[in-house]
Order: structure tokens, then sequence, then C-alpha cells
């Protein structure tokens, strides 16, 4: 049941939220139909919530604030048609503004859940120590960029990087020492790539960059500028005997699995590191 629900909501999320709004519009008036003849003594307040709590999850404010109004609107068609008598004609308009304050309410509840929810699912994808992302965020996301390059014929990077001599900081300044190496690196790295470019820890000393539809000389640009700028930064923070091993490898004519690409650069960084560290090595497909 729950795998079910989940696809259905993945299913909604990939909607523009105007055809989600458009499709909880519609419900509503077929609930106001079968609130109209169900009768005043059955309670159909609750069905009314379906396209508010969808509507709320799925779309924005402007849009549920619309929805919520639109059901109290409905809710109030069907009282006031029912057939029963109020002892004054304004009670079920006050009853229908309080239906509304209710919908309103449901609806920024659901709002702050999937705010919150998506907040937690951020912070599950965060490394703790850098800053950078770790490894649940890579895979669906590179899966993502991989199928974008295929659809629209553009290129997709990942780099594999590794710091050289990392263990002698431990050994010889301790951890501490060694998880600010860390932090320095992520923060070089986020200054010489672009906003929608991803750094990653894969774990331990590794990282690995995900460069979205970048030009092969670009690249190589970056990637010289970024080697000096860790090395400088390396040095002037005392840490002489790190350095980094890296591995670039590109799809552009042919598009790799994310297996293959996350293989191929780390393959790549290993025979930077056998050839003697501190550079950088690159192959198109």
């Amino acid at each position: 049941m729950k795998s079910r629900l989940n696809l259905a909501a993945e299913k909604i999320e990939k909607l523009p939220k105007y055809v989600v709004f458009i499709i909880c519009f519609l419900l509503i008036p077929f609930l106001g139909i079968l609130d109209y003849y169900t009768g005043y003594e059955f309670s159909f307040t609750v069905f009314y919530l379906v396209p508010i709590i969808i509507c709320a999850y799925f779309t924005n404010n402007y849009y549920s604030f619309l929805i919520s109004l639109v059901s109290a609107l409905a809710w109030y068609f069907a009282d006031s048609h029912s057939g029963f008598l109020y002892a004054n004609k304004i009670i079920p308009v006050i009853n229908s503004f309080l239906k509304f304050i209710i919908f309103l309410l449901v609806s920024y509840s659901f709002i702050k859940i999937k705010k919150l929810l998506e907040m937690e699912k951020e912070l599950s994808r965060i490394d703790s120590l850098t800053g950078s992302y770790n490894r649940k965020f890579l895979y669906p996301v590179l899966y993502d960029e991989i199928e974008r390059a295929k659809r629209y014929k553009t290129s997709v990077t990942v780099s594999y990087i590794d710091l050289d001599n990392f263990k002698k900081v431990n050994d010889i300044f301790g951890h501490d020492a060694g998880d600010a190496v860390l932090k320095k690196t992520v923060q070089v790295i986020k200054k010489c790539i672009r906003v929608n470019d991803s750094i990653i820890r894969m774990g331990g000393d590794e990282f690995i960059i995900l460069f979205v539809n970048s030009a092969q000389k670009e690249l190589k640009e970056v990637f010289k500028r970024l080697l000096k700028n860790l090395s400088i930064e390396m040095k002037n923070s005392g840490w002489t005997m790190v350095s980094f091993s890296i591995g670039v490898v590109s799809c552009r004519k042919k598009i790799l699995t994310s297996e293959e690409l996350i293989e191929k650069a780390d393959a790549l960084m290993y025979e930077v590191k056998k050839s003697g560290k501190n550079n950088i090595k690159y192959i198109e497909y």
C-alpha cells in the first residue's frame, strides 16, 4: 500500500502545479453534488479535505487558498439547498465561513508538513562535517542529469577527487586537523564551480564533483584553477604534504550509466595516483 501511495505521489509531483490545481478544482463540484444528494443528515465535510490536502501538498499557497474557498462555497451551496430550515438565514453563511477557516488551517498544516519533509530530506543528503552533499544525493541526481543529457543532447561530467597523503595529516596533526583539511577542500571547490554544479563527499577523503553541460575546454580551465587554489590553501594552512589526484570523465556523444561514470572517474583518479599524484586526467566519450 505504501509503495503505491509513493508511486502516486511521485506521478502527481511531476505534474505542473496548475494541472494539479485544475484537477482538484474539477473534483469539488462533484463533491458538492454528492453532498447535496446525501442530505443534511450526513456529514460530508471530510471528503472536501481530499482535494484540499492534495492541492496544499503539491501546489502552492495561492492555489491552496482558492481550493479552500471553492470548497467552502460548494459546501454552502449543498447545505443551503438541502432543505434544512435554520432559525436564521445567516447561520449557513457563518457555518460556511467557519468551514473555510478549517479548510485553510488544514491546507496550511499540509503546506508546513511538506516543507518540513523537504527540509528533512535535504538535511539527510548533506554531509554533516563539510556541508557538501553525500552519497544519498549523488545517485538519484546523477541519474536525472544523465536522462536530461540524453533527452536534450547535452553533456554530463563526473570528476573523482582523492586527497593524497591525507592519513599523514591525521597522524601528525590529529583528527581535528584532518577535519579542517576536508572542510577547507570543500570551501575551495565551491568557490571554483558553478552554482548548478554539485560536490559530493563519497566518504573519508574522496569527493565527486558533478558538472552539468560544461564544455571540455571550460572544464580544463576550472580544474587547472581548482588544483592551483587547493595547493595554495594547503600550503598556507601548513598541510604541505596534502595534494590532489583527480580523474575527470565527460559524456557528450556517448552517455554512460551513472555506475560507469563513477567507476571510470575513479579509475582515472587511481591512474593519477600511480603516476605521481597531484595531477588531473581527462577522458571524453
